[in-house]
């Protein structure tokens, strides 16, 4: 209170010779005054006050700040899981077509708008040929000539080619602004260098050809498919235009070889050969951007979409269009921020519950540690009210430097253990106004408490009342048996666990510490009593001090004991929880993807140069032919890829369809996703069985791993059948999930012990028509990176029909919102034990304060001060190992549920397993040894107080 009074309850009477205060000869009270100093003054106790309020400070600021976290890391996750080759629909860049001149009006008013949005880059024009597209009905098509010899080419128009392209290192470059720059290839082909004259034409059906002559500027490097643009180091501006490039104008399958130039030049020669451009304004969106930004962008382009789209000028012949997929990313990464939040709300709420619950304790605490002081005030007629606010008063400066202490704190964590997105004022100014309002209620509630209780000592109960003990470990266990029970009988198919699912864990490891420590006391005297051991100590030692006082029933121990064993418990569980989440999504990806990259094609010839024809169908009504049926090969291809076809086969026992996945088991080791989890590694250690069975394969039947097949046994037969083909498959293996699985039984066979058995059905032989019938498998490219698929696609001119990144199965809502609030389930847990570390504390400073009459006789016996230190260590250290025990028995306990609290799809494979790892065991015992550490540090502070002072005290 505000009169300060030692523990004995005495007031502090001025000295003689000191002169009263000023407010005090004036008749004044001095107790509201000097109330807010005296809750900073009270040595190793405001510490502990202002680590709670600090606590609950941060409890407080984090939510807002892990929202906007959020937000920003899934905006960022999506910007980054955007594939090289895809659509500007796709992308996070915006691009506006016409058909206008760029020295339009239009097309600069356009251009000025676009710099005038904040967040976007500089906007780039750039024009193509439409020639071809226009004239659809005639031939027409346009061609680079030199020395009489000629290629098809199409126009490519860029404000500085210089700048967007990557010049041939073994060319020089001509002079800026003119002429026109060619591909490597083309330039080799018609035998050019830079100055060199070259002739571009365009020719039509009926013999029409109009000729422009120019100069070579220079020649430029090419992608892996030897025509495309390389993308300059940094920038990717020619991959995501890809799909917008001009087709060769007599093979549209390929991409044409692309004459570029600057806007003028470009222009001379569109007019010139009677050409027609499209242009268009490309522009990105900056990086670091946040969510919100984001947002705002993508709303100016909806407004610019609406004008730019109805407006047309005069000589326009095509439609405009604008394309950008900034506003789909950012509506993405809304919902993936919505489910995270969705996720982490009752963590955030019970945070901020049990800093308050923890207030309350340590001013339970405060109020029978001052009890004296207490009862004086209400006996000197101090009313309620008045002890009410002075209360307040004096926690009002702990809670000022604990909110902003939290504040900051809140931000540290986010940084540290959140979601890895910006944390910017949109989110810090909230945390700070949450961080005060908490300090506020918590300041409110110190006073409402402290006068309650002084409300009961001005009319307290009878003398001869009997006040019945509840048996609360009774009570907390039964509690914790019954949700734990409720838990494991409840059904849990969504994957979202309620809000009291949560609080299992907690009440869990509170019964687990209370009930260990009343079995402390037992197990230390049973040990202690053993026969043929009398407890006879001719001189006291620390540990024996230890064990007499941990022996004893102390009050208020197993409340501790509960809520350190709930911080470290926590701290485990969370932990725990945090890896076991990391490494089933892992796994899981890994089962739905296959590979870090899919892609599907039209067939395997595709990828082959040399590729082997199919046996020409059958007229109607003739017989097969007897020859025999072409060998199939599959293409050779790069190191970390392979080829893989899934067939839909029919079992011929139970009718049932059945998944067969083909693929080369060598190949398929080094590209295929593993994962971290035990039953991919069972899958792997399937597939090299399978490879060293191949030789085996003729004799008993095709060798096949079964994957998710019920009842499937080493050395089963199975037959199958796939349209012509009928096979005979022997288990070698018999698995749970394999790479690729969907949920469906399948069998995995290698290539080169089944494809021979197809014949003419074999999937890798290329149809002489469209109407060829065998198995219809579905070819995919799998890889270990979408840089080798992409380039081994763009080497062969392959379009993929759909393509699979792991990248983009990680974005799942549900994936992204379990890793978020993974840390924020860490930093509660971190509040936690915090907290455990502050009971423990606030346990041994009133030990210390009862048994501070029996320290100072065993130091006049002899036992010396250090001695008395060191037995209160022990102690200390002990009660902190007996919680971690207790810890880790509750997590044990909790194991076989956590899947039920944590898995967030559990109906996928593989289920969820959780495994108390060696960093949540090694974070709970620092915890612990912390707690231990700051409980004798505070048990250890000198009393005040005079000896014969101590002896009389009953505190």
């Amino acid at each position: 209170m505000a009169h300060r009074l030692d523990e004995t309850g005495a007031n502090d009477v001025p000295s003689a010779g000191r002169a009263p205060s000023r407010r005090a000869r004036r008749g004044g009270t001095p107790l509201p005054w000097s109330a807010p100093w005296w809750g900073v003054r009270q040595g190793p106790w405001s510490l502990l006050v202002l680590l709670v309020f600090t606590v609950l400070g941060t409890a407080s600021a984090a939510p807002p700040m892990f929202a906007e976290a959020s937000e920003n890391a899934a905006f960022d996750s999506a910007r980054a899981a955007v594939p090289a080759g895809a659509r500007q629909s796709d992308a996070d860049v915006i691009r506006l077509t016409a058909s206008a001149s760029p020295s339009s009006a239009d097309q600069l008013a356009v251009l000025d708008e676009i710099r005038s949005i904040p967040g976007l880059s500089a906007p780039t024009l750039n024009g193509k040929s439409v020639g071809v597209e226009l004239n659809k009905s005639a031939l027409w098509e346009s061609v680079l000539a030199h020395g009489g010899r000629g290629e098809r080419a199409r126009l490519f128009a860029l404000p500085d080619p210089a700048e967007q392209l990557v010049a041939a290192p073994d060319g020089p470059v001509g002079r800026a602004g003119g002429g026109v720059w060619l591909p490597v290839p083309l330039a080799r082909e018609l035998g050019v260098k830079a100055g060199d004259p070259v002739t571009f034409s365009a020719r039509t059906r009926n013999g029409d050809e109009r000729h422009v002559d120019t100069t070579v500027a220079g020649s430029y490097q090419v992608a892996e498919d030897g025509r495309r643009p390389l993308d300059p180091p940094g920038r990717r501006d020619w991959s995501l235009r890809r799909s917008e490039l001009p087709p060769d104008s007599a093979l549209e399958t390929l991409p044409a070889y692309l004459v570029i130039g600057d806007v003028a030049t470009v222009e001379a020669l569109a007019d010139g050969v009677g050409d027609q451009m499209l242009w268009s304004v490309d522009a990105a969106l900056a990086p670091g951007l946040t969510l919100a930004e984001g947002r705002v962008v993508a709303d100016r382009i909806d407004l610019l979409r609406k004008r730019y789209v109805q407006g047309r000028s005069d000589g326009e012949i095509l439609a405009r269009r604008v394309a950008s997929g900034i506003g789909t990313l950012s509506e993405q990464a809304g919902e993936v921020a919505a489910g995270a939040r969705r996720r982490t709300l009752p963590l955030e709420w019970a945070a901020v519950l049990v800093a308050l619950t923890s207030l309350v304790a340590v001013v339970a605490a405060a109020l029978r540690r001052r009890d004296i002081e207490l009862r004086h005030a209400v006996g000197a007629g101090t009313p309620t009210a008045l002890v009410a606010l002075l209360w307040s008063l004096e926690h009002l400066l702990p809670a000022a430097l604990g909110g902003v202490l939290g504040w900051l704190c809140a931000w540290a964590v986010v940084g540290q253990v959140g979601p890895p997105g910006a944390v910017t004022a949109l989110s810090v100014g909230p945390g700070l106004r949450l961080a005060a309002a908490s300090m506020a209620v918590g300041v409110i509630l110190v006073g409402v408490f402290a006068g309650a209780v002084a409300a009961r000592r001005v009319r307290p109960a009878a003398p001869n009342t009997h006040r019945r003990r509840v048996p609360w470990l009774i009570l907390l266990v039964a509690a914790a048996v019954t949700a734990t029970a409720g838990l494991a009988a409840a059904d849990r198919t969504d994957g979202d666990a309620r809000s009291t699912d949560l609080l299992v864990p907690l009440l869990v490891f509170v019964a687990a510490g209370a009930l260990g420590t009343r079995l402390l006391p037992w197990l230390i005297r049973a040990g202690w009593r053993r026969p043929g051991r009398p407890p006879r100590v001719t001189r006291p030692t620390p540990v024996w001090l230890a064990r007499r006082r941990l022996a004893s029933a102390a009050p208020g121990r197993a409340p501790v004991a509960a809520a350190v064993t709930a911080g470290l418990g926590m701290v485990l569980f969370a932990l725990s929880g945090v890896a076991a989440t990391r490494t089933t999504i892992d796994d899981r990806v890994a089962v739905r993807s296959g590979a870090d990259t899919v892609a599907t094609i039209e067939a395997a010839w595709q990828l082959d140069d040399d590729p082997v024809l199919a046996p020409p169908r059958p007229k109607h009504g003739e017989p097969p032919a007897d020859a025999p049926a072409p060998e199939a090969h599959t293409p050779p291809l790069p190191a970390r890829t392979t080829l893989v076809w899934r067939i839909d086969v029919t079992n011929a026992a139970t009718f049932g369809t059945h998944q067969l996945l083909v693929a080369d088991p060598a190949a398929l080791v080094d590209v295929a996703s593993w994962g971290h989890g035990p039953e991919l590694a069972r899958a792997r250690r399937a597939l090299s069985r399978l490879a060293a069975a191949d030789p085996d394969a003729p004799k008993a039947g095709l060798p096949a791993i079964a994957v998710g097949v019920a009842g499937s046994e080493v050395d089963d037969l199975v037959q199958v059948e796939a349209g012509p083909w009928r096979e005979r498959l022997r288990v070698v293996d018999a698995v749970d999930v394999f790479p690729r699985y969907a949920g469906e039984p399948m069998y995995v066979v290698s290539a080169g012990a089944a494809f021979p058995a197809f014949g003419p059905a074999d999937p890798r032989l290329k149809p002489r028509d469209n109407l060829a019938t065998g198995v219809f498998a579905r070819t995919e490219l799998w890889g270990a990176s979408d840089v080798t698929v992409d380039a081994v696609l763009s080497a062969h001119g392959v379009q993929p029909r759909q393509l699979d990144t792991a990248t983009q199965l990680r974005r799942r809502d549900i994936f992204v919102a379990a890793e978020q609030a993974g840390g924020y389930q860490v930093a509660v847990a971190g509040y936690l034990a915090l907290l455990a570390v502050l009971a423990l504390c606030v346990h041994a400073q009133r030990r210390a304060a009862a048994d501070r009459p029996t320290d100072l006789m065993l130091a006049r016996l002899g036992f010396g001060r250090s001695r008395v230190l060191l037995s209160r260590a022990v102690e200390q250290a002990a009660l902190a190992a007996v919680a971690l025990l207790c810890a880790v028995a509750g997590l044990l306990l909790l194991t076989p549920l956590a899947g039920r609290l944590l898995d967030v799809a559990p109906d996928e494979a593989p289920a969820f397993r959780l495994v108390v790892t060696p960093a949540a065991l090694g974070a709970a015992a620092l915890a612990a040894l912390l707690a231990a550490g700051a409980a004798t540090a505070v048990s250890g502070q000198r009393s005040g107080r005079g000896e014969e002072e101590a002896y009389r005290t009953d505190a």
